[in-house]
């Protein structure tokens, strides 16, 4: 049984959730064992299958967490990551990388795509810790894939992994 990973990205521009809560300007959340800081003044928005969405004002970039303990997926990174992107259209792979993120391992994607007609570049980190899986997203029009990358970057330096692992 797959769960619906693409529906998560598909919606993140044009939309506009889960458990866990804010605290000291960051977002935590115990059940699935993870906290992350949170960029000042963005907003954010309900992303079904996402534990977590926010998006900058004007709303050209959207950052995404969604989590599963236990993964519903026991299928390997990159096949994971190609899930990510069903349904988007015009895909042009740019990078594909592993990244540490607070010092788990993940596979990082950088691609450009359509999104509902729209020019899009998609970056998403895939890590398995613990008994979870956990989906980072970014997506940004075109017009601001730089800060979107910058965005992301700053996302993912502000992740924590609790040392409680689910």
């Amino acid at each position: 049984m797959r769960r619906s990973r693409p529906a998560v990205l598909a919606v993140l521009l044009f939309t506009g959730c889960g458990g866990g809560r804010f605290l000291n300007g960051a977002y935590l959340d115990e059940a699935k064992g993870f906290r992350v800081a949170l960029p000042p003044g963005w907003e954010r928005v309900q992303v079904e299958g996402a534990n977590l969405a926010l998006r900058q004002p004007g709303g050209a970039v959207t950052l995404a967490v969604a989590a599963s303990c236990p993964p519903v997926e026991e299928a390997e990174p990159a096949i994971l990551t190609r899930h990510l992107f069903f349904g988007l259209r015009q895909r042009e792979l740019l990078r594909q990388e592993r990244v540490s993120v607070d010092g788990a391992t993940g596979l990082q994607t950088v691609l450009s795509a359509r999104v509902g007609g729209t020019p899009v570049l998609v970056q998403s980190v895939v890590i398995r810790r613990g008994n979870c899986l956990y989906d980072l997203l970014a997506v940004a029009r075109l017009e601001a894939a730089a800060g979107g990358e910058a965005a992301f970057g700053a996302f993912l330096h502000g992740w924590q992994f609790l040392r409680k692992v689910p």
